[in-house]
């Protein structure tokens, strides 16, 4: 079995070694994700070293322990290497899981054609999970092995199995590793408990979406901060159950605050239904649609109106009041004090037509 080297002639192999001329001997990986590499070269008894076509070289991943590896205890099935045209086995493991109980591994190598040549390296250490990678536990091979999250996705925990990587919600910015909300100044907090962001504020002049469907179910995807127009307010921009609001006739908005259109009217936020309510108006107004006329209630036709001719309005809550027979007051009159007695004259004027 013996094989040309140069100018030396070397017998049959008796000794396998790492060649620590290429790479340092690994001592750590990450499982799942990191390749487990060596080159490992042959050499004979005097120590040339040995260089042939028929060499195959049989690796074992196993979980370590004092005994050798066996198909018996190997993480992932043998894998069969060939030597290449330097005389060198050049060994690449993927797909390598760690044991849950002892977090090292154990690689063997051997040569096909010599069961009895047998290299074993000294034990690689199981490096923990880094940023944008999840833990997952296989339990019934009692092994773990770590999962790289896609760039639309985040991961809270790399190392905490009960986390997986997360999709993308539609109001937040996610590289694989971290979220960020799209709008600047939105809050989102861990949850502990199902590894996820949620969604828990949006700034003001925007609406939080966090539910969906008549039951108002949580929509973990559909989160997101939506602006308000510019002619809408909204009540409170932290709570959900908040919408923008159409702006009522009575009053201006900026799509994110509510201002009376006339100085001096009062609105009262409704925290039920997350709109404003007119509750009064200053004297010489009143309140458009007025109570009590069997009108149905409408939010965007609030208003403080002008009191008409021939009436008056001390403001308030309070609806204009007609001036007594026989009176008349100019528009905008605040007291029945401005109701002044009238003499209505009838006048008829008639106006020659020529043809």
């Amino acid at each position: 079995h013996g094989s040309l080297y140069g100018d030396s002639v070397a017998t049959e192999p008796a000794t396998l070694k790492i060649d620590q001329h290429i790479e340092l001997l690994q001592e750590n990986f990450i499982p799942g994700v990191e390749q487990l590499k060596f080159t490992m070269l042959v050499y004979d008894g005097p120590g040339t070293m040995v260089r042939g076509p028929g060499f195959v070289c049989r690796s074992r991943v196993c979980i370590h322990s004092l005994s050798a590896c066996s198909d018996l205890n190997v993480l992932v099935p043998p894998q069969f290497h060939q030597m290449d045209d330097t005389g060198a086995f050049s060994v690449s493991l993927s797909g390598v899981p760690c044991p849950l109980d002892t977090n090292v591994v154990a690689v063997q190598a051997s040569l096909v054609s010599c069961e009895d040549l047998v290299l074993l390296l000294p034990p690689i250490k199981c490096a923990p999970c880094a940023e944008g990678q999840a833990r997952a536990e296989d339990l019934s091979n009692k092994v773990w092995f770590c999962v790289v999250c896609s760039n639309n996705q985040y991961i809270i925990d790399p190392n905490n199995a009960s986390f997986r990587c997360q999709n993308c919600p539609q109001g937040a910015i996610c590289d694989g590793k971290s979220l960020r909300g799209r709008v600047y100044g939105s809050e989102w907090v861990q949850n502990n408990n199902s590894g996820q962001y949620i969604l828990v504020a949006c700034p003001h002049g925007y609406e939080m979406t966090r539910y969906e469907g008549a039951d108002l179910s949580f929509a973990y995807m559909n989160q997101e901060c939506s602006k308000c127009s510019s002619n809408e307010y909204i009540l409170y921009s932290s709570i959900s159950k908040y919408r923008c609001q159409k702006c009522p006739i009575g009053a201006s908005c900026d799509g994110k605050f509510l201002t009376g259109l006339v100085a001096g009217s009062v609105w009262i936020p409704d925290t039920e239904t997350g709109q404003y309510v007119l509750t009064s108006c200053p004297q010489r107004y009143a309140i458009s649609p007025p109570a009590g006329l069997n009108l149905q209630f409408s939010y965007v036709n609030q208003e403080c109106v002008l009191c008409k001719s021939g009436s008056y309005c001390v403001g308030g809550s309070e609806p204009s009041i007609l001036c007594p027979q026989n009176a008349f007051s100019m528009p905008g009159a605040n007291s029945s004090a401005s109701c002044v007695q009238t003499i209505f004259v009838q006048l008829t004027v008639v106006v020659p037509v020529k043809k």
